[in-house]
């Protein structure tokens, strides 16, 4: 009994065994291990949201310019201009050789048209023999008069052109009517005449008249 009661009183108490103190130990760094392995921050991933694309606004096209066309007029236009011809100068001295030589006017006094011409000339020659010739060498439009005054057999031819025909009317000649619109041509008719200025054929129509 006396050996039971001392070997009670021999026992350490439990703090002062080694392998509690070890044991404490592993309790302690295994809290201190599973307070530490918690739930880490997440960082912050790259951020996914995308930033929608600037819209870019697109004027409107503007409408095409209306073209306004008025519609071609089917009509032709039937006016004609008189027709037009640039005398020859060759032309001019060959009738000028063929009639002894010849004094031309632009100008007539006293002519209120400006389409007035006066040809002078001293010949035994008829100038509808040289119709064509004088054509060719005078008439700048088929809308001109045309007077051609022979000193020679005192006469007076008015001459004027439409269609491809020259009409021609020789009257008596009136002393120094080459001067004066107002009396060219005024002299008595004597003859008339139409000359194919193509062809150069002559006819006399005094008859008909």
């Amino acid at each position: 009994m006396a050996k039971k009661e001392k070997a009670q009183k021999l026992q350490k108490p439990l703090y002062k065994k080694w392998w509690f103190w070890v044991i404490v130990v592993c309790l302690v760094g295994a809290a201190g291990s599973g307070l530490s392995g918690g739930d880490k921050p997440v960082e912050p991933g790259p951020s996914t949201s995308q930033t929608p694309p600037a819209e870019t606004k697109q004027e409107p096209e503007a409408p095409p310019a209306e073209t306004s066309q008025a519609p071609a007029d089917s009509t032709p236009e039937t006016s004609e201009l008189p027709a037009e011809t640039e005398p020859e100068p060759d032309a001019r001295e060959a009738l000028d050789d063929a009639l002894g030589g010849t004094t031309f006017y632009e100008n007539v006094r006293n002519d209120v048209t400006g389409k007035w011409r006066v040809l002078v000339f001293y010949s035994a020659e008829n100038i509808v023999d040289h119709a064509v010739e004088y054509y060719n060498a005078y008439f700048s439009a088929d809308d001109e008069i045309h007077i051609a005054v022979n000193l020679g057999l005192k006469t007076t031819s008015v001459m004027n052109v439409s269609g491809g025909v020259m009409y021609v009317s020789v009257h008596e000649y009136i002393d120094k009517e080459e001067h004066d619109a107002k009396v060219l041509g005024g002299g008595d008719l004597l003859k008339s005449y139409t000359v194919n200025l193509e062809t150069g054929e002559i006819e006399d129509v005094s008859a008909a008249e």
